[in-house]
């Protein structure tokens, strides 16, 4: 489980939220124990599955040895190397905000050249800037919590993030 995307996870004590209820109900129905396996970022995650994918060359892998079976984070092509999709199970939107003062007001006024754009690194809307906009500066945080403080106390141009977060 994901525990980076707060819409998600709930509660890290008793671990609660959509992601960990989804995981009990797909471990219920296919009447198998629950084992939850916490990581901090999808990029954990998906390294983990990389890791695991790369351990021989050519010969398949003990499934036993596995990291995890299946996992709660979003699709994304960058992702797909290691990992196999399903559809998605909801739709999380992304977006940006900037400032009341400032002078971009459009959504693809901001990938523009001197735009500085504060994103958590290696979150699925992040790997979609990483693609999609050239021109901006990306600077990434780590954590949620440090890239909306980052925005703020360097004075950013744009922040991106979770919709519903951003809105709070």
């Amino acid at each position: 489980v994901n525990l980076s995307n707060p819409l998600l996870v709930t509660s890290r004590s008793p671990l609660s939220g959509v992601s960990p209820s989804l995981a009990g109900a797909i471990a219920s129905a296919l009447n198998v124990p629950l084992q939850i396996v916490e990581y901090e970022h999808p990029d954990l995650i998906c390294a983990a599955a990389e890791d695991w994918k790369s351990l021989s060359s050519g010969e398949i892998n003990d499934p036993l040895e596995k990291p995890w079976d299946i996992s709660l984070i979003a699709v994304d092509p960058d992702r797909a190397s290691a990992i196999d999709f399903t559809a998605p199970y909801c739709e999380i939107q992304a977006t940006c905000m900037v400032p009341t003062s400032s002078a971009i007001s459009d959504f693809s006024d901001i990938d523009r050249e001197g735009v500085q754009l504060s994103t958590k690194g290696g979150g699925a809307y992040d790997l979609w800037i990483d693609r999609n906009w050239k021109k901006l500066t990306p600077i990434k945080s780590v954590t949620l919590d440090d890239c909306y403080r980052r925005y703020a106390d360097d004075k950013l141009d744009a922040l991106a993030g979770l919709r519903p977060k951003l809105m709070e």
